[in-house]
């Protein structure tokens, strides 16, 4: 049922006209593709962009304090297997 005229009182004083327009610009917008460095554990190949310029100390998917170096003796970490799951 709809009522001419009503409006909620949450929304009332909401400009819908302003609404429409802002969505309607929004569309127009063109999306365009940049490159941000970043991070890649070496461990569970989660990577990750910093939040802070200093290198991180752990990774933070599998809280590795080795996440720059390769791991010896391969074998599927807890972290790995969540991944797979998943997929």
């Amino acid at each position: 049922m709809l009522l001419t005229g009503y409006q909620h009182p949450k929304t009332a004083h909401i400009n819908h006209n302003k609404v429409y327009k802002l969505i309607s610009f929004m569309a127009m917008m063109e999306k365009i593709k940049f490159e941000v460095e970043g991070y890649e554990c070496k461990r569970c190949k989660h990577q990750w962009v910093p939040k802070r310029k200093d290198p991180p100390k752990v990774c933070p998917f599998c809280c590795s304090r080795y996440w720059q170096t390769e791991v010896r003796f391969p074998t599927i970490s807890k972290a790995q297997k969540k991944r797979k799951r998943k997929k």
